[in-house]
């Protein structure tokens, strides 16, 4: 029996009041992470003092104008700055009730993929940290079904796909790793419709339009045109070969099924429901096979340079690309069970989800997220004491200043990893955040001094130390 349409728009409602409640509860914030190159360059831009950067994450205008646009209305705060990636979190869960009614002709399954969305951990989490991958993700997926529907409208065709082209090239104003997307509209036209539109060419011109507005705008600035695609191609050489992320080919195998605080269970169900729908054959279940399939190999096994070969590399986060044709497939998989059945298995898989994400809290785990909560408190503690200038690595920096409300001026911090001995220090507050001292002793980029990577060793006893458990604030007289 089938639905009234309102009754449709009702449960989807609700599906996104869900998704909305769980983002919310297992919300993150600033983890001071590539993070604070937005939100200080999106401030910048709020104030009229931005200017282009050599920074490539500071020329990421798909992450910088929204976050700069939520400044604008909500003001200069961590909540304004994480609106954008909620937003497209919840913009991906309406998208694939779209792709499901008009892409497989089922209301059903669009509703079924809308709440496994909803409930997937992997786009819980990181809806909650200010980064480009979530709302890459939705651009992405945006874009494929703007150019599914143009495939399959004649009146509105030349509009959708001019449209399709614009949201991937904002999605690749969001983060390079958008080009990923280009071999499934290849393969898509080549397997499914079998022939080349005219009215495909607009897509290009789409994705032209935004790109030639970005190179206008360096060029007005005194910068090469080509000044992001120069970042960008520097940009991952150096990623991907810093030696920070794994390459190895076994990385996503393991890590999918090995992490379900993240990934849940949901990769025990995507693998048989990519399987199956090569089995069935149908169409419809086909395009999201090859979707998702063709996104998959090249994060496996994809090069950002051919001589020498340098290897894409493999981060757990990568994996929200697929996330939309995933779970649409899976919603298309279940609805061949029966009824009972496949109620019994979205309960297993919800219940199994919130259950491991549960235990995540980012007050009591040693992580990057844990010191977005912590910074909050050593904020609030300093709001307290007389204003003295502030000793903290750069990335505590750019998170006390969020955190602030952009309250903490730029004037009153200083470098701490500059100050080779602690007998430097006068009449000051030092921030010591244990979590970064201990990353940063095995970045290449920062030299961590010994009095703050030995903590409490090589500390004067006289200074007076507030301990927040993942930072310590030392109050220096």
């Amino acid at each position: 029996m089938r639905r009234p349409h309102f009754a449709n728009a009702i449960v989807l409602c609700l599906i996104v009041l869900l998704a909305l409640g769980l983002r919310i509860a297992f919300y993150t914030g600033p983890i001071g992470s590539d993070d604070h190159d937005y939100f200080l360059a999106a401030y910048e831009i709020h104030e009229g003092t931005y200017y282009p950067s050599s920074n490539y994450w500071k020329t990421r205008y798909g992450m910088l104008l929204p976050i700069a646009a939520s400044f604008k209305l909500f003001g200069t705060n961590e909540y304004a700055a994480a609106l954008w990636p909620m937003l497209c979190s919840l913009g991906a869960v309406m998208l694939c009730y779209l792709l499901g009614r008009d892409v497989l002709d089922s209301r059903s399954t669009g509703l079924l993929a809308a709440l496994l969305l909803a409930l997937y951990p992997l786009d819980i989490h990181y809806s909650g940290l200010i980064l480009p991958d979530i709302p890459l993700s939705f651009l992405m997926a945006a874009s494929v079904y703007a150019f599914l529907r143009a495939s399959r409208s004649e009146r509105y065709a030349s509009l959708l796909f001019f449209l399709s082209g614009i949201l991937l090239a904002i999605a690749y104003s969001c983060r390079s790793m958008a080009v990923i997307l280009l071999p499934f509209f290849l393969i898509y036209t080549l397997l499914f419709e079998r022939k080349l539109r005219p009215s495909q060419l607009l897509f290009i011109a789409g994705m032209l339009l935004v790109i030639s507005s970005e190179s206008l705008y360096y060029s007005l600035n005194g910068l090469s045109p080509m000044h992001n695609f120069q970042l960008n191609a520097k940009a991952a050489i150096n990623v991907n070969t810093s030696g920070e992320c794994s390459t190895s080919q076994t990385f996503y195998p393991i890590v999918v099924f090995r992490d379900t605080i993240v990934f849940g269970p949901y990769f025990f169900l995507f693998a048989p429901a990519m399987i199956f729908s090569l089995v069935k054959r149908e169409r419809g279940a086909l395009i999201f096979l090859v979707w998702s399939a063709t996104i998959l190999l090249v994060l496996q096994f994809g090069l950002v340079n051919l001589f020498p070969a340098v290897p894409i590399v493999k981060v757990r986060k990568f994996l929200s690309f697929a996330t939309v044709p995933l779970i649409v497939l899976a919603a298309w998989t279940l609805m061949k069970m029966r009824g009972w059945s496949r109620w019994s298995v979205v309960v297993l898989l919800a219940g199994i989800s919130l259950y491991l994400i549960r235990p995540y809290s980012y007050s009591s785990n040693m992580t990057p997220e844990a010191n977005g909560g912590n910074v909050r408190v050593v904020v609030a503690y300093l709001e307290k004491m007389p204003p003295k200038p502030i000793y903290a690595d750069l990335r505590t920096q750019a998170m006390m200043t969020i955190a602030s409300d952009f309250e903490l001026e730029p004037d009153r911090f200083r470098n701490l990893y500059k100050v080779s001995s602690p007998l430097e220090l006068k009449h000051c507050y030092v921030i010591i955040n244990k979590f970064y001292s201990q990353f940063d002793l095995t970045n290449p980029y920062a030299t961590v001094p010994n009095f703050v990577a030995n903590f409490p060793s090589g500390t004067p006893s006289h200074w007076n130390a507030k301990d927040f458990f993942h930072s310590v604030v030392l109050d220096v007289p």
